[in-house]
């Protein structure tokens, strides 16, 4: 069982998320005139690197 931690310990592993806010007001025009809008994006994204040429990368899209 050793030899598999002493290998796995030499491969990069990442994981990564990210929050974007983004906070809008309409002050005058549109359907809605003085209101404020909140949207948030999240993105989370997970590397990991099988060996010296293959590496796995998956990423996330999402909107809260």
């Amino acid at each position: 069982m050793a030899p598999f931690f002493c290998a796995a310990n030499t491969f990069a592993n990442s994981l990564s998320l990210t929050l974007v806010n983004d906070t809008s007001y309409v002050a005058s025009g549109g359907l809605e005139e003085r209101t404020t809008i909140n949207r948030t994006l999240g993105i989370a994204a997970y590397e990991y690197r099988i060996n010296d040429s293959t590496l796995f990368f998956a990423r996330v899209e999402f909107s809260i």
